[in-house]
């Protein structure tokens, strides 16, 4: 326990036509996700939504938003083609906050927020570009999970223990 991981495989998933169309019909109409630890419903934090990084160029705006749930997905303009793309989210990075007890092994988690990525698969290998490195700003700017043809997309996830001072 409290061991930082870093793109562990959550499970793989076999989409088809029908699972794109009704993706797509999730992200349209704004569906979630709702994740608890501990009891503690997560907070979503808006490094991996709200930068600018959709448009190739990443900018800090990390912080975090205390919301319903985390969403499945997005969907992006493309003014060239006069479309939207749309994007899985299928990689969670979970900053869980907690409490350490002076001179004892135990510890209280006190919060914890989630990060969603869409990451996309390297074409050598058929994995996805998540890589065992902490280093967030590397699998912004990778490829994108699109939601276009039937694949089947690998879900990941990252773990990180962050000791603070709330009780």
């Amino acid at each position: 326990m409290r061991q930082n991981k870093f793109c562990d495989t959550a499970c793989t998933y076999s989409i088809t036509e029908v699972d794109i169309s009704l993706y797509k019909w999730f992200i349209d109409n704004f569906y979630e996700s709702h994740w608890t630890l501990d009891g503690l419903p997560s907070g979503l934090n808006s490094t991996g939504i709200y930068s600018d990084i959709d448009v190739g160029q990443y900018v800090n705006k990390s912080k975090v938003i205390y919301s319903t749930g985390i969403p499945i997905g997005k969907k992006i303009y493309q003014y060239e083609e006069d479309t939207y793309k749309y994007y899985i989210y299928n990689h969670f990075t979970f900053n869980v906050k907690i409490n350490q007890e002076k001179l004892a092994d135990n510890f209280t988690i006190v919060g914890f927020d989630i990060i969603p990525i869409s990451l996309g698969l390297r074409n050598d290998d058929n994995t996805t570009y998540c890589y065992n490195e902490p280093n967030y700003i590397l699998n912004f700017i990778r490829g994108k999970q699109q939601l276009d043809i039937p694949q089947t997309i690998h879900f990941t996830y990252d773990i990180i223990f962050e000791v603070c001072l709330i009780k």
